[in-house]
């Protein structure tokens, strides 16, 4: 293929105000006089900015030429795009009495026993309030879950990918074979106390944006699967994956560059992998199909769903949905969030092709691990969200 979290919540064991900030979020929560904090708070997200190619000189252009890694949120709360981070509620340290006095643990008086109920009442706050580490075997709530997606994301190792499993109680994570037995141990000491949490996968090959030689549409250096025709107003378009649209000019439709197809016009990457080049060659056909398959409308991604990638290289390929709202680590900086996993297989230069259930648009392929003679995982952008956000539709 060329080509969010919680909200943050802070705790304090005494009364007064605590501010933290961290990344993109703020929040600041006043704790009630018996120092139970909030258990939710309202976080802030930030877009990023990549336009590639100009606005679309005639018809009508497409609502949205800005990226922006806001708005992916996975579908159990987590997602790392809007740069959400969770941190460890801490406790205010109580105030031992004063030791001018020497203590008689025989002879209590009056005056000790009321420090010592508020003492006991503090510890016993304490051991409700504050996160337990994660013991092996047990199930983690979405709070714990959420500070182990996010210790991955903190240790920023290529060739992973992950999602959280909320039924089961574990953060998903795959690795490629790039991935070594240190940097798999890095990942788990970020997460501390919750990398018992954390499941670890293997997958053949290199995860990587599948660019590279196809037969769909091309640009100088440059090969990529059209993914769905869509229209916005009287212009029409091809949606394709977003690392394909990047910092390129013309598409063709033809490998020696002779047939024209038109521009790149919006790049969504990375935090989303979406894209449009518009057609401006009235001699290219551009019809609502997928292969003999005619596109009527779009839906959301779900585990189990049965699905069929059509790939500019590889062909067709049928499969299932095996997780969503998955999170993938290219390298370089690199990650895209809220993608669709199935363990259909692609070849360099898929990105961007189709995934579709029957009549109905699902996904374009954004990257992924092995290739068709091996096997491997593939990823998808999902096509919902890149729709809304380009002002565009299927026909």
């Amino acid at each position: 293929m060329v080509d969010t979290a919680p909200p943050r919540h802070t705790g304090a064991l005494c009364p007064g105000w605590h501010s933290s900030t961290t990344g993109h979020v703020s929040t600041t929560v006043r704790t009630s006089p018996t120092g139970h904090a909030p258990a939710t708070g309202h976080a802030s997200t930030t877009e990023h900015a990549s336009t590639t190619g100009h606005a679309p000189a005639t018809g009508h252009a497409p609502a949205t030429v800005r990226a922006s890694s806001a708005g992916y949120a996975s579908t159990t709360g987590h997602s790392r795009t809007g740069g959400h981070i969770w941190t460890i509620p801490h406790l205010c340290r109580p105030s031992w009495p004063s030791r001018s006095r020497p203590f008689r643990p025989w002879g209590i008086t009056a005056r000790w026993l009321r420090p010592a109920a508020v003492l006991t009442g503090l510890v016993a706050v304490a051991v409700l309030t504050a996160p337990a580490a994660a013991a092996p075997g047990t199930r983690a709530g979405p709070y714990a879950l959420a500070a182990a997606s996010d210790a991955v994301h903190t240790a920023d190792v290529a060739g992973t990918a992950w999602y959280t499993d909320p039924v089961a109680g574990r953060v998903v994570l795959t690795a490629d074979a790039t991935v070594t037995p240190a940097a798999l141990a890095r990942i788990r000491s970020a997460a501390g106390p919750y990398a018992a949490l954390l499941r670890v996968e293997r997958a053949p090959g290199v995860l990587t944006e599948l660019t590279g030689g196809g037969d769909r549409v091309h640009t100088l250096g440059r090969t990529c699967s059209a993914g769905f025709n869509v229209r916005g107003g009287s212009a029409r378009y091809i949606l394709t994956a977003g690392h394909c649209t990047v910092a390129t000019a013309t598409w063709y439709a033809d490998s020696a560059l002779r047939t024209a197809v038109g521009p790149a016009v919006a790049t969504h990457f990375p935090g989303a992998d979406f894209g449009l080049i518009r057609y401006d060659n009235p001699s290219v056909p551009r019809p609502g199909k997928v292969g003999r398959v005619d596109i009527t409308g779009v839906a959301h991604a779900r585990v189990g769903m049965s699905v069929t990638r059509r790939g500019g290289v590889s062909g067709v390929a049928r499969s299932t949905v095996t997780g969503v709202g998955i999170t993938v680590n290219y390298g370089r900086g690199v990650i895209v969030s809220g993608l669709i996993r199935s363990d259909v297989c692609a070849e360099n230069g898929d990105s961007g092709s189709p995934l579709h259930s029957g009549p109905l648009a699902v996904g374009i392929v954004s990257g992924g691990t092995g290739d068709c003679a091996t096997g491997g995982v593939t990823y998808f952008q999902p096509v919902a969200p890149a729709l809304a956000r380009l002002g565009v539709t299927v026909y």
